[in-house]
């Protein structure tokens, strides 16, 4: 899928419809890009709180919003740049 939507990376799916899996591949030498998406990782493994939180967010919007990943993305944006700034804030520690 390119770089969808940052600029650098290629991005990646498997299931179609059913997605599996996603993908996030950045060049070694972008360190900003890599830590933050690793940050998120480790901040959501390490706070089940949060990570329910994401995920009860993401199912909610799924459901609101089936067949419009826009409304999907626009709806998550707000909590999502939170929990960057969270988890980077929480990885430099």
């Amino acid at each position: 899928m390119g770089e969808f939507g940052i600029p650098g990376r290629r991005y990646l799916r498997k299931g179609g419809d059913e997605r599996t899996h996603q993908i996030h591949i950045f060049a070694e030498d972008n360190a900003h890009d890599i830590a933050r998406h690793l940050a998120v990782r480790d901040y959501l493994r390490a706070r089940r709180d949060i990570c329910e939180r994401y995920a009860a967010l993401k199912k909610e919007l799924a459901e609101k919003y089936p067949y419009d990943i826009d409304g999907y993305c626009c709806g998550k944006e707000e909590f999502v740049q939170q929990l960057e700034r969270d988890a980077l804030k929480w990885r430099s520690k």
